[in-house]
């Protein structure tokens, strides 16, 4: 008998979605890295492949300079800003922009306590001192033009603070603490844009940014074994049922899933199998 698929870290789909649906799943779900696995089936698909190209910006900026521009968060071309978290002397803690427009700030507990911003400690364990605080940027109260899903969304993840005014003063005063006695007055970021085409419109770094092109990399391997996915849509239980051990549908389709995310981080090895 196998354990079961950890749910806070693994989520899957299956059935067929529409392009539509397929393009907004990674908006709605951030992530670090995204594995696109694509088996071109003839020459000119391959050279489509080859030319594909993206960019992104490199540079110092503050957090607060980030919100002061929280308009150009609303129906731009902005991606996405995240900290680089390899720097030298850098602390621990940790903020991004993602696709939505939603700023994550993963602090320690003196970080945290120091904002005084409502979050919640990582569920994970070993984690427990990290928290983390989310803060919409294209709601209506911080940029003009938001719409109403926004401000909803806005004030039900503001819940137990005083608007984004005093949010964006709190980040302020910490950042200003975290230059005084650190000598951190900037965070080093990397921003990309929507449009892989296209340069990243964010214009609020200390210095003019480092622009980075990014083109296609081939890597062919010979004799490489494809798996060939048989999902069928899990079987939903009940609210008032629980899974049972010994239940052999779902212990085959959870092998299943494992196998093929276990196939997926090797392809991302390079490795043959």
């Amino acid at each position: 008998m196998m354990s079961p698929l950890e749910k806070r870290h693994l989520q899957v789909s299956t059935g067929l979605f529409p392009s539509d649906k397929i393009n907004i799943l990674p908006f709605n779900r951030p992530f670090t890295q995204q594995v696109d696995v694509v088996f071109p089936e003839d020459p000119e698909l391959h050279s489509v492949l080859s030319k594909l190209e993206t960019r992104y910006s490199k540079g110092k900026t503050t957090l607060s300079s980030v919100l002061k521009k929280a308009g150009c968060f609303s129906g731009s071309n902005l991606g996405a800003i995240m900290v680089t978290p390899n720097v030298a002397g850098a602390s621990s803690d940790l903020w991004c922009i993602d696709p939505r427009g939603v700023a994550t700030l993963c602090l320690s507990k003196e970080a945290y306590e120091i904002i005084g911003i409502t979050g919640r400690p990582l569920p994970f364990k070993g984690q427990s001192d990290q928290h983390v605080i989310q803060i919409p940027l294209n709601s209506a109260d911080a940029s003009e033009g938001g719409n109403a899903a926004a401000e909803k969304e806005a004030k039900t993840k503001r819940s137990g603070t005083k608007g984004y005014a005093k949010q964006k003063a709190a980040i302020e005063d910490w950042e200003k603490r975290r230059a005084a006695r650190d000598g951190l007055d900037a965070w080093e970021v990397v921003c990309c844009s929507a449009d892989p085409t296209q340069a990243p419109e964010y214009t609020g770094f200390n210095e003019a940014p480092k622009l980075t092109k990014v083109t296609c990399s081939q890597q062919k391997l010979l004799n490489v074994h494809i798996p060939i996915p048989s999902f069928k849509p899990r079987s939903v239980l009940s609210k008032s049922k629980k899974p049972t051990a010994g239940d052999e549908d779902t212990e085959d389709w959870d092998r299943d899933a494992l196998e093929l995310f276990e196939w997926a981080g090797l392809a991302i090895l390079g490795s043959p199998r």
